[in-house]
């Protein structure tokens, strides 16, 4: 989330912030990508299934969480 405005209230801070947004949508924001590389983007993150990555993800954790467990051969 990008700060927008900061305004002072007395002793208090009152911060505004621009709706949040991924990599992907601020690169599309910034303008600054040539078509070709906006489709190869726009399909891999189409391709993109959240739900999958989290279980590849939690997968891996329990991978590297069983080989810490296990005794060094010294």
């Amino acid at each position: 989330m990008k700060l927008v405005s900061k305004t002072r209230h007395g002793a208090r801070v009152h911060k505004v912030y621009d709706t949040a947004q991924t990599a992907y949508q601020r690169l599309l924001e910034c303008g600054g990508l040539s078509q070709n590389k906006r489709t190869e983007l726009a399909a891999i993150y189409g391709g993109l299934n959240p739900v999958r990555l989290l279980s590849q993800i939690n997968a891996n954790l329990e991978q590297l969480w069983k080989m810490a467990e296990r005794p060094s051969a010294t």
